[in-house]
């Protein structure tokens, strides 16, 4: 995930966002309940024989488990694994971590949410102004991807509106964005161990401290150079890993041999 989707298949846009969203209560439910039973059949099962996702219609839960299966069960390597995230999920961090770590995922899985995101959202940032975003400049940009992506002309106007209200209710859950019917845009604190939990799937996939610090993920939480430069001061100062820097010079050394064991020590 060191650059965004560019292979064909997974630069397809699908209209999936709008059906169920970010999905944050059920997804934390879902992978609780994986935590527990280390198999994806049978969190199906709970979900769709049981009462695990509540009342909800057969419709609903199909989708919530399209949805999860797509975000979380298919890999999107570096990220780490399902049974990573479950088990940060059901560490004794706080809800804002648990609901930070699943953006990477939900990027990954939707290509047209991503572009959006990185194209749409992230630049805004740096305007000097409060940012904004319209669910109807959303749908420009969709209309305007056309010209390249000749599957968004299948979609009806209807769908596409829809669509583009159901980003800016993922960027609200997420936390990007005020509540309804405001069109601020905000940035979000990233949580310590939330950075703590994708710096050491980066290390456990072989990565670079130079390929570590220009990760796209790092993108998807709005960080600059000197936010990431402090957060890993912070991992640092917590006794994760060891950090120093002079002029050019960086030096990273990790104080946990995988990201599974910094998850066992460090918020078991």
């Amino acid at each position: 995930m060191g650059t965004p989707n560019t292979s064909e298949e997974k630069m397809i846009y699908k209209a999936n966002l709008h059906r169920v969203g970010a999905v944050v209560p059920e997804s934390i439910t879902l992978l609780e309940e994986y935590n527990d039973v280390q198999d994806w059949s049978k969190v199906k099962e709970a979900a769709k024989k049981g009462n695990l996702l509540g009342k909800a219609s057969y419709y609903r839960i199909q989708a919530v488990l399209g949805m999860f299966k797509q975000r979380f069960v298919d890999e999107h390597k570096p990220l780490p694994t399902m049974k990573s995230i479950a088990k940060f999920i059901t560490s004794s961090v706080s809800d804002s971590a648990k609901t930070q770590i699943m953006v990477p995922y939900f990027f990954s899985a939707d290509a047209l949410g991503q572009k959006i995101f990185l194209e749409l959202v992230k630049s805004r940032y740096s305007s000097g102004t409060q940012p904004r975003l319209s669910a109807d400049e959303v749908e420009t940009f969709i209309i305007n991807e056309q010209k390249e992506h000749p599957e968004l002309e299948r979609w009806s106007d209807y769908l596409k509106k829809r669509w583009s209200s159901g980003f800016l209710s993922v960027l609200r859950d997420f936390g990007f964005m005020k509540a309804a019917p405001s069109e601020a845009l905000v940035k979000p604190s990233l949580r310590v161990e939330t950075f703590g939990f994708f710096l050491f799937g980066l290390l456990d996939a072989g990565k670079t401290i130079t390929e570590i610090q220009s990760d796209i993920l790092w993108d998807y939480y709005l960080l600059s150079d000197r936010e990431k430069e402090d957060l890993f001061f912070e991992c640092q100062s917590r006794g994760w890993i060891f950090y120093a820097k002079a002029a050019d010079i960086v030096e990273l050394k990790p104080r946990y041999p995988s990201l599974e064991e910094w998850l066992d020590a460090s918020l078991g």
